[in-house]
């Protein structure tokens, strides 16, 4: 990361950059209204698929490929299942084989799997083995614009809408599995925010920084890059 100098650097959330140019950007006031959007969505889609156990419900993510996906889907998914209080999995169906990814699949109990529409047969394969099968949703769905009801408007009608707690599961992170199957290790809201906070300030992110995804969804610093960046308002590119 650095200290990104310019107009409008404390204010945009994501920066896409295509061969050194800006191809898209995304604002924080844009991402707030998109996260509220799409996590109503995901929450409704978790409702129906059926498949919530427990107090948390877990959603899996497909690891998006970077030449083909947004970068501001990748952010949104993740923010939109964290704001509602849902812990995620990252699971890289383009690369791994079908029964492995079915296996994290299966372990991480997963109400459902957003994939992009790049990996959706991939998905759909590795979904299709688990039992009973795991509902494969269109990851393009949650980001599109206006695509869900609009965030609340007062204070009142927020407080509707229940904050993960502290203990909460925030995600499920697996092992490689180059020792054995793939294990998962669990980690809560208090954990992560804990992690972000010291991550930020020890690397001195703040709303003049850019912070570079570089690193797959799958590896766990990737989460930590993005939610120490919206933490301290920096920029993501």
């Amino acid at each position: 990361d650095r200290d990104c100098g310019g107009n409008g650097g404390a204010n945009e959330a994501v920066r896409v950059l295509e061969q050194e140019e800006v191809c898209c950007a995304l604002s924080y006031a844009d991402l707030a209204a998109r996260v509220w959007a799409a996590g109503e969505q995901l929450q409704a889609a978790v409702a129906a698929s059926g498949r919530a156990h427990g107090n948390v419900a877990m959603v899996a993510i497909a690891a998006p490929d970077a030449a083909e996906v947004p970068l501001p889907q990748c952010v949104l998914q993740l923010a939109a299942a964290t704001r509602r209080g849902l812990a995620f999995a990252a699971m890289d169906v383009a690369r791994w084989p079908a029964a492995r990814a079915a296996a994290v699949l299966s372990a991480s109990g997963a109400a459902l799997l957003l994939a992009p529409a790049s990996l959706s047969g991939r998905a759909k394969a590795a979904a299709a083995m688990v039992s009973p099968p795991c509902p494969v949703v269109s990851a393009e769905a949650f980001a599109a614009e206006g695509s869900a009801p609009a965030a609340p408007g007062t204070a009142a009608q927020t407080a509707q809408h229940q904050l993960p707690l502290a203990g909460d599961l925030i995600w499920l992170q697996f092992t490689s599995g180059s020792t054995g199957a793939p294990k998962g290790v669990l980690c809560t809201h208090g954990a992560a925010a804990a992690y972000v906070s010291a991550r930020a300030a020890a690397e001195g992110i703040g709303p003049r920084s850019v912070v570079l995804l570089a690193s797959a969804l799958t590896f766990d610093p990737h989460q930590a890059d993005i939610l120490s960046a919206i933490s301290a308002r920096a920029k993501l590119a």
